[in-house]
């Protein structure tokens, strides 16, 4: 969930200030859904993360206009007029202004379901969140960003909070303790359906020198690399360890190999290949569940380079399953999660008050220099 904020700090964006300083009290209500109220200042922070959603959607379609064309050196980013664009089929700032509705919609609405459900958070969820809104204003920057536009630390950190609301919301209802909690039999289902895992060794097709600098390999580099993957592939085949191998190739290197840690995994070569729409998302992720388990493979990506796999059982070792309980909770019921506050919040009365969101344009939020 993107979350971004903003607060109503007595002084607001620049092109704003004498107007609205003279007819718009400080923390005025800008709309009433529910019984939450939406302040001017928290409804920036919802416009905001639209202005930002929206301008990363034309990015991203730009990007792919360039890549269809075969150009994938030019970046437009510091060129477009994001308002003379459309996202959705829809006129840039109408979609900002719709999009910013529906995040204070998703806003009141895992408040309220927060509150009803009686939950808080506890001490060290609540450090959790000071200490990250801190990060992102001054280590991140955020703040420049959000204080040009009269947004305070303080509201910015109201705005950030609600993702863990909606959080602790979803494990309330799904998690093992909640009021619909899945079964592990689901669970694992999704498990073995959108992971892999497999023994990894990765040779890159660039060298990096001490200074940082990348050269990418000749051919003739690239056929002597592939011929040693396909040699080691081989002996593993014939039953030498994978451990042999990996040190082989990798002589200075320090795989930790602690399977008594609490921890981690038990064959620390293992990594996970996850289906696209996970966090672990490879490209590689087809052709390794398409494997037998402890089949060998060397795959091949002409840009980075080589993977030698030995295909596991993501089932065998428990680490996997407990370390990502959450996530497979997340890939199972995000979507109807996201449905069923959708819905919740579309039932809600909404008190408008345009007088205060019409102050606000995605036309005039202020960013940093050198972001248009």
């Amino acid at each position: 969930m993107k979350l971004l904020k903003r607060t109503a700090v007595g002084l607001l964006a620049a092109a704003m200030l004498v107007s609205a300083a003279a007819c718009h009290p400080k923390d005025e209500v800008a709309m009433t859904i529910g019984d939450v109220q939406i302040t001017s200042a928290l409804y920036m922070c919802a416009l905001i993360q639209a202005d930002g959603e929206a301008r990363n959607t034309v990015d991203e379609a730009k990007a792919a206009e360039a890549e269809a064309a075969g150009d994938t050196t030019t970046s437009t980013t510091s060129t477009t007029d994001y308002y003379a664009e459309t996202v959705e089929d829809t006129e840039f700032s109408t979609w900002v202004r719709n999009r910013a509705e529906e995040i204070c919609k998703d806003y009141a609405s895992y408040t309220m379901k927060f509150d009803e459900a009686g939950l808080s958070f506890d001490e060290e969820t609540q450090s959790t969140i000071d200490s990250a809104a801190d990060m992102y204003w001054n280590s991140y920057g955020y703040s420049t960003i959000y204080e040009p536009n009269g947004v305070s630390f303080d509201t910015y950190k109201t705005f950030f909070t609600y993702s863990y609301k909606a959080e602790e919301y979803f494990m309330s209802v799904y998690g093992e303790e909640g009021t619909n909690p899945v079964p592990d039999e689901e669970l694992m289902t999704v498990l073995t359906e959108n992971y892999v895992a497999a023994q990894t060794l990765t040779g890159p097709y660039t060298t990096t020198d001490s200074e940082g600098n990348s050269t990418t390999l000749t051919d003739d580099e690239k056929a002597a690399l592939k011929e040693t993957f396909e040699g080691y592939a081989e002996r593993l085949r014939q039953g030498e360890s994978f451990e042999t191998i990996y040190k082989e190739q990798n002589p200075n290197a320090d795989a930790s190999t602690d399977t008594e840690a609490e921890d981690a995994p038990a064959d620390p070569y293992v990594r996970l290949f996850g289906s696209e729409d996970t966090s672990y998302a490879s490209d590689h992720f087809e052709d390794v569940k398409n494997m037998a388990v402890n089949d060998v493979a060397v795959l091949e990506d002409e840009t980075n380079g080589l993977t030698l796999v030995v295909r596991k059982d993501v089932t065998e070792d428990p680490y996997y399953f407990n370390n990502l309980r959450d996530q497979l909770l997340y890939d199972l019921k995000q979507e109807e999660m996201e449905t069923t506050i959708t819905e919740y919040g579309n039932s809600l009365a909404m008190d408008k008050n345009d007088f205060a969101i019409n102050q606000f344009k995605p036309k005039k939020i202020v960013y940093p220099q050198g972001i248009q």
